[in-house]
């Protein structure tokens, strides 16, 4: 007998996607890493006897990392993640990613394909409600924000603490990252760029207020350490002076690049005393509500 034999959800569905996460962290218990994939096989079958999920088989998918598919025969549903040896964080991650899909939204289509915009992306632009909505699950059901509060308090941030966070909950560095900019009093701002372009930012609470924000499609700073590493691999802290990341602050660098994907991903802590927006740009206030006051 599994853990969902006797389901403690009421028979009443949550209603918001960090509902779903804690109600079958719940049944699962604070076991980590979360197997989303057991999960979905698990409590489907048992909550959902007329249409489960069957079957979550890695399967390259031109174009996408994931899919969500419903049998044509059969009432009987499948998730698809495409294979990623070296990066198991990412697969956990878009396996979530597609339960959350058929939590949330297998009733209203029977063909989920996402691509890496739509599991990484946070520009607020492209940003659809749903998908923002299953990256909200995703992130509550691997990385409760009790148990990563514990790992992370007390502590300086650093790229070791954030590594050892995607180590604990098995998902990728930028996940960790986002998960801390959701909660982190500190004044920062994640930066994803590929070919010296912003591609996505997004911020801290009082980052935000402060209007903090690293336009997708503007050119990072020629002296920023993402801009200098030539390398795959972590690096940092550097602190840089005014007229990097800001015309009249001094900020604080730590860098990811990775080859893999052509990326390059900064983390920047702005000081406590920062006026911005200096560099950085208002956000638009159509972008989204401000990526939907989430995260």
């Amino acid at each position: 007998m599994n853990r969902y034999s006797r389901c403690s959800i009421s028979n009443q569905d949550p209603k918001t996607p960090e509902a779903w996460a804690f109600a079958l962290l719940r049944l699962w218990g604070m076991n980590f890493p979360v197997k989303p994939e057991q999960i979905a096989l698990e409590y489907s079958q048992q909550r959902f006897k007329g249409d489960p999920i069957t079957a979550v088989t890695a399967q390259t998918i031109e174009g996408f990392e994931g899919a969500l598919l419903k049998s044509p025969q059969h009432s009987r549903w499948y998730i698809l993640y495409t294979p990623r040896p070296t990066l198991p964080g990412r697969e956990s991650f878009t396996i979530a990613h597609e339960l959350g899909h058929y939590l949330q939204h297998r009733k209203s289509a029977d063909r989920f394909e996402c691509g890496q915009e739509d599991v990484l992306d946070e520009d607020g632009y492209r940003y659809r409600q749903r998908e923002k909505e299953v990256n909200t699950f995703a992130s509550y059901l691997l990385m409760p924000m009790n148990d990563f509060r514990e790992q992370i308090n007390g502590q300086r941030i650093s790229l070791d603490l954030l590594g050892h966070c995607a180590d604990r909950y098995r998902v990728s560095f930028i996940a960790a990252a986002l998960k801390w900019l959701a909660f982190t009093q500190d004044i920062a701002m994640l930066v994803v760029a590929r070919d010296g372009f912003a591609l996505w930012s997004k911020s801290s609470s009082r980052a935000k207020q402060k209007h903090l924000l690293w336009r997708s499609g503007r050119a990072v700073p020629e002296h920023a350490l993402i801009s200098q590493c030539l390398t795959a691999g972590r690096t940092g802290p550097v602190v840089h002076p005014p007229g990097v990341w800001s015309y009249y602050d001094p900020t604080t660098e730590m860098a990811i690049v990775s080859d893999r994907y052509d990326l390059q991903v900064a983390l920047v802590l702005y000081p406590d005393t920062s006026t911005g927006p200096n560099h950085c740009e208002p956000e638009p206030a159509d972008a989204y509500d401000f990526y939907m006051s989430k995260n």
